[in-house]
């Protein structure tokens, strides 16, 4: 007999013969296979960011601090915007780490931050720009068609001298 469940990533109610179960230290739930790599694929980005910035601060790991400061980006942006904005601003922040002197730890943290958050905007822009670039090129369809003659081109047609005879490029 199924026992009802909760789906770990939405919250809806469901029973244990149609969740999709995984078992770790306990079992967790979810309406559907999808939805599990859907939250291992963010937590995967999650923690890619996070070694970026423990590698931009020049750490072996991301302080709670500074992981307290980014995850209240995460409010507003992803993590692939935060780890490109901490990368677009690399250069600052390294020169803020050598020329400045910070009271605690976490000035300098709140300091990087505060670059990191005037910035991330152009970064975010940036991003979007780059997605629909990209969505662009993926969902053309054959509007630039190519010309099969131009594929099949044979080299050995070309002259070798140098000339600047092109009548052989021309069509008739």
């Amino acid at each position: 007999m199924a026992r009802k469940c909760k789906c770990r990533l939405c919250g809806k109610e469901l029973t244990t013969d149609i969740a999709y179960c995984v078992q770790g230290k306990t079992k967790s739930y979810y309406c559907n296979k999808e939805e599990y790599d859907e939250v291992i694929k963010e937590q995967q980005i999650k923690n890619e960011c996070m070694d970026y910035v423990a590698e931009i601060i020049n750490m072996k790991f991301t302080p709670p601090a500074m992981m307290k400061l980014v995850n209240g980006l995460n409010e507003f942006y992803d993590y692939i915007v935060i780890k490109r904005a901490f990368k677009d601003n690399s250069d600052s922040i390294q020169w803020a780490l050598i020329n400045k002197k910070f009271s605690s730890e976490f000035a300098k943290y709140k300091y990087i931050i505060s670059i990191v958050l005037n910035n991330i905007d152009k970064s975010y822009r940036s991003y979007l720009r780059e997605q629909e670039e990209m969505k662009r090129l993926f969902n053309q369809v054959n509007t630039n068609s190519i010309d099969v003659e131009i594929l099949n081109f044979d080299r050995n047609e070309v002259k070798t001298k140098k000339s600047s005879d092109i009548s052989m490029f021309l069509e008739d």
